[in-house]
C-alpha cells in the first residue's frame, strides 16, 4: 500500500471520473499540478471541449489565437466542428487580414487533424434581422448589413479554404439563421478559386441563397439576362465542386424586388438551371425550400439518384403539376423512407386527399392538409390531392401561417 498517496496514483479511469464534475476552468488547474496529472486528465472530456470551435471573424484576437491553437501537437488540431460567426454590427472592425488569418488556421486543421479533413464547417451571422410579429424591429440590424456581413463572411471563408486546402465533409452557409442568405452575386465572385481540394470529399451541403441585393438605380447590365445567368450558372459550377455529395438542402430567401428584372427572375429560377447542369447521383437526402421551378426540371433533377430522404417546403411550380413528380416518387425511388411536404403551390396551394386538416380554415369546408409526412413503407404510398374550390378566410391561424412564411422565405426590404 502506498503510504503517500497522490494525484499522480490516481488511475486514469478515475481521473475521468473526476474530471466529468469540473468545469474547463478547473480542468486546466488540475492540469497544471504534476506531468502525470497532465496526462491523465488530458483524455476525453478535457479533448472534448475542442471538438466544436466559434471565431467571430471580425475579431483579431481569436483568429490570432486560433492559428497558435491549431498548431502542431496544442489541443486545437482536436477541432472537428467549426463556426464562423460574422457579425453585422461590426463591420468596420472586421479584421483586415482576416481571410491570411482564417487560412492559416486552416492550414494547421489540415495538417494536424485526424485524416487531414474537418467535419464540419458553418457560417453565421450575430445580431441579425429581428422580427416582431410579421414587421422588422427598428433597433435591429438593418436587413442589408446582414446580406453585406454574410457576402463578407462567405467569400473570406472561401478563400482561406482555397489557400489551405482544408477538406471539409460538411458545409453549412446560412441555413441555420433566420432572415440571412448568400446573395446571388456573391457566388460568382469565387469562380476563380481553386476549391476542388476542399470540397472534393464533401458529403452534406446546406445553403440559404436570395437574389443579388440590387442598387439604385440598377445599371443596365445588372439587370440583363446574361448577369443572372452568370449568377446561376455560378451555383452549377460550385455545386459541380462535389463530386460525392449524398445530402442537398436548399433554402430560398425572397427579398422585396418591385422591379423583376430578366437577370432577378433568372436567379429567383436558379433550381432550373440547377436541374439541367448538374448530375449528383450519390445524393440520399434533398431538402428544397422556398424554390420556384418548373415540373419538367424537378423530374430531371430526381430522375439520376435515388433517395432515402426527401422535403419539400413552399415550392412553387411556375409550370406542370406535381402529380408527376409525387408518382416518380413512389415508383421509383426504391429506397425512399422518409417524406414531408408542405405548402406546395402549383397555380393555387395544394391540400392531400390524407388526415388531416388545413393550416387555416377556408370559405369550404376541409379537403385535407396542406402538409404530409411519411415514414418507413408509407413513404412510397401514393400521393394524391386537389385544390380547394372557395378561399381563405380572415383567421389567427391564418395570419400567423402568413407571418411564419415572411420570416422564412420573404419578402424582406425595400
Amino acid at each position: 500500500m502506498d503510504l503517500h498517496p497522490g494525484l499522480d496514483g490516481i488511475p486514469v479511469e478515475i481521473m475521468e471520473d473526476i474530471v466529468t464534475l469540473l468545469a474547463l476552468p478547473d480542468i486546466c488547474s488540475l492540469r497544471l499540478t504534476g506531468r502525470e496529472v497532465n496526462s491523465k486528465s488530458s483524455q476525453g472530456i478535457f479533448k472534448s471541449y475542442f471538438r466544436n470551435k466559434t471565431i467571430t471573424m471580425s475579431d483579431s484576437e481569436q483568429l490570432h489565437h486560433a492559428v497558435h491553437m491549431t498548431q502542431r501537437q496544442k489541443f486545437g488540431c482536436l477541432v472537428e466542428h467549426l463556426t464562423l460567426v460574422g457579425t453585422s454590427r461590426n463591420q468596420t472592425e472586421w479584421a483586415k487580414d482576416a481571410t491570411v488569418l482564417l487560412g492559416q488556421v486552416m492550414k494547421n486543421l489540415r495538417l494536424g487533424v485526424a485524416g487531414g479533413c474537418l467535419l464540419s464547417l458553418s457560417l453565421t451571422i450575430k445580431d441579425g434581422v429581428k422580427y416582431n410579429g410579421n414587421s422588422v424591429i427598428r433597433d435591429g440590424s438593418d436587413w442589408r448589413s446582414v446580406w453585406k456581413t454574410a457576402a463578407k463572411c462567405f467569400e473570406t471563408t472561401m478563400q482561406a479554404l482555397s489557400a489551405s486546402e482544408l477538406p471539409i465533409e460538411s458545409l453549412d452557409i446560412f441555413s441555420g439563421v433566420i432572415c440571412c442568405s448568400l446573395a446571388f452575386d456573391r457566388l460568382a465572385t469565387i469562380l476563380e478559386l481553386d476549391l476542388s481540394a476542399s470540397l472534393q470529399r464533401l458529403k452534406r451541403l446546406s445553403m440559404s441563397l436570395s437574389h443579388h441585393v440590387a442598387q439604385k438605380p440598377e445599371s443596365e447590365e445588372m439587370q440583363a439576362l446574361t448577369t443572372g445567368e452568370r449568377h446561376t450558372n455560378a451555383i452549377c459550377t460550385f455545386l459541380q465542386h462535389c463530386p460525392v455529395l449524398e445530402d442537398l438542402h436548399l433554402h430560398w430567401y425572397q427579398l422585396h424586388t418591385p422591379n423583376m428584372t430578366d437577370a432577378l427572375s433568372e436567379e429567383h429560377r436558379f433550381f432550373d438551371r440547377v436541374a439541367q447542369s448538374c448530375r449528383i447521383p450519390s445524393l440520399k437526402r434533398c431538402t428544397l425550400k422556398g424554390i420556384r421551378v418548373s415540373e419538367a426540371a424537378l423530374l430531371s433533377f430526381l430522375r439520376p439518384m435515388q433517395l432515402n430522404s426527401i422535403e419539400m417546403e413552399e415550392i412553387h411550380l411556375h409550370s406542370g403539376t406535381f402529380l408527376p413528380v409525387f408518382d416518380y416518387l413512389v415508383d421509383h425511388m426504391e429506397q425512399l423512407e422518409y417524406v414531408h411536404l408542405n405548402d406546395l403551390w402549383e397555380t393555387r396551394l395544394i391540400y392531400f386527399d390524407a388526415p388531416g386538416e388545413p393550416h387555416f380554415p377556408g370559405s369550404e369546408p376541409p379537403i385535407g392538409p396542406n402538409t404530409i409526412t411519411r415514414t418507413g413503407a408509407d413513404a412510397r404510398m401514393p400521393i394524391k390531392y386537389q385544390h380547394s374550390r372557395g378561399y381563405s378566410l380572415g383567421s389567427a391561424k391564418a395570419s400567423n401561417w402568413h407571418r411564419k412564411k415572411v420570416i422564412q422565405y420573404g419578402p424582406l426590404g425595400a
